[in-house]
């Protein structure tokens, strides 16, 4: 999901990135223009835009920085940087019309600009980008400026707005929504079945708010896709219990709809994987299963294994189903990682294991949903590196290593090397043929057989670190 921002606030957000990247530095503003691509004379309202807003918004103890003569020394961004969107992304003419939305408040056109001293034109454009951004989430945008499709997709779409936005900087929603919100966390807490986490009662909060909201407005799941979708309420019995009774109190919810709200819930916290045990009743689901054996079948034919030990293949079953359950349950599920407000992280990509989890998709394109997709391929990754063991998924490389510092540092070099990443080294006690890969600060000539010979330095720097990455990989 995309809100768009003002063109001056995007820089500054830009500008803060690429301080972040270079702290404890001294840096010219020529240098930070042209990082921004733009001229000196934008920049520098670019620099006071930014200067008032850390100001005006009391970051100064999180967004720590020195001005210099044209230059800037920052120590620290801190969480500023995630307020600061938090704050722009508020203001920002898109979420200010969703959220109107949202709280059936967006009468029309005119009345919105008036209120807002923002053009017309302009709010036509915002309007139309908004009806092709819901169009993606299988919405549409009434005459009458109300959000039409699938209730759970439009409490998907709002959910992932409001995480977008606000993340856990703030609650969005009326104080009473709030406080029964956290009697829900209390209730959930005592109950031994679950385990939660932080992140967990965040997206409870958001879902729960969304929810509330949407119940007051009588938008019900009663007609949507998860209306005939199966929960296993025998195996969640007392937490199931728990949250109908609660709903009723809380909501006056009964019948039918109490029924579907609370299995809305109870799958929220199955895909979340906060049951202690629950594999074997999700595991009757045939859809779970169908996805299951289709990766597991994928997985050994991709890295030509024939047979996972069994305790690695129960672990990543376990994982596996509650993903699956998350998919059949949702359909259009989005990982919370593709909303953060901060700037994409670098991470260490493995390129064969990226590679298998990006080509999964193509035989049962029609099996999942897009946005599903991406949720998926994210949990395989890291599920594979948690779970199996490097050397299944990949051949071993076996390395010499020779430094003028002796036994000592060359013996602390090995032991970083063996636990460096998501890979199967050996490290070998002589230089043979059968070397893979030489590292040496000394070593002049190498057997023809061996293409990957690496000079580090004393100490090896991060450039050493990053070649030597680079040779396992290719």
């Amino acid at each position: 999901m995309e809100l768009n921002l003002d063109k001056r606030k995007q820089r500054v957000l830009d500008l803060l990135d690429f301080l972040e990247e270079n702290l404890n530095k001294e840096l010219p503003f020529t240098m930070l223009s042209d990082s921004l691509n733009v001229s000196d004379f934008i920049f520098d309202s670019v620099l006071k835009e930014f200067l008032v807003d850390v100001e005006l918004n009391d970051l100064m103890d999180q967004i720590v920085f020195k001005i210099g003569n044209r230059t800037i020394f920052v120590t620290k961004i801190g969480l500023g940087r995630i307020k600061l969107a938090s704050i722009y992304l508020q203001e920002s003419i898109d979420f200010m019309i969703l959220d109107d939305i949202f709280r059936n408040k967006f009468i029309s056109i005119t009345e919105f600009s008036y209120d807002n001293y923002v053009s017309r034109t302009n709010i036509y454009r915002r309007v139309a980008a908004i009806k092709e951004l819901l169009e993606s989430y299988q919405l549409k945008l009434s005459n009458s400026f109300k959000i039409v499709g699938d209730e759970v997709d439009i409490s998907s779409f709002f959910m992932q707005m409001y995480y977008l936005v606000f993340s856990k900087e703030e609650f969005p929603f009326p104080e009473e929504v709030k406080a029964s919100e956290e009697r829900l966390i209390q209730l959930l807490m005592k109950e031994e079945q679950l385990k939660i986490s932080s992140s967990v009662k965040l997206k409870i909060n958001y879902l729960f708010g969304i929810r509330c909201m949407r119940l007051e407005g009588k938008f019900f799941l009663l007609h949507s896709k998860v209306a005939k979708k199966r929960v296993p309420t025998e195996a969640v019995a007392s937490v199931y219990n728990s949250i109908s009774q609660f709903l009723e109190k809380e909501w006056n919810l009964t019948g039918k709809k109490n029924e579907l709200e609370t299995n809305y819930l109870i799958a929220l916290l199955i895909g979340e994987n906060c049951f202690q045990s629950l594999d074997e009743q999700v595991l009757q689901n045939p859809e779970v299963c169908f996805f299951n054996e289709y990766f597991i079948k994928a997985f050994m034919t991709y890295f030509n294994v024939d047979k996972l030990p069994k305790t690695v293949e129960e672990e990543l079953l376990k994982e596996l189903t509650v993903l699956h359950y998350y998919v059949y349950y949702f359909e259009n599920v989005v990982s919370m990682n593709q909303l953060i407000l901060e700037r994409e992280q670098a991470f260490s990509v493995y390129p064969k294991l990226f590679h298998f989890c990006q080509s999964l998709f193509c035989d049962i394109k029609g099996k999942v949903s897009i946005e599903s997709q991406e949720f998926l391929r994210f949990h395989y990754y890291y599920a594979i590196i948690n779970l199996v063991p490097a050397e299944i998924c990949n051949p071993e490389l076996k390395i010499y290593t020779d430094f003028s510092l002796g036994q000592s540092f060359k013996m602390a070099i090995d032991r970083e090397i063996l636990k460096f990443g998501y890979y199967n080294l050996k490290i070998e006690e002589t230089l043979h043929e059968g070397v893979d890969i030489v590292i040496s600060d000394v070593l002049e000539e190498v057997p023809s057989t061996i293409s990957r010979a690496l000079q580090w330095h004393i100490q090896p720097t991060q450039g050493d670190w990053e070649n030597f990455k680079w040779s396992l990989d290719h």
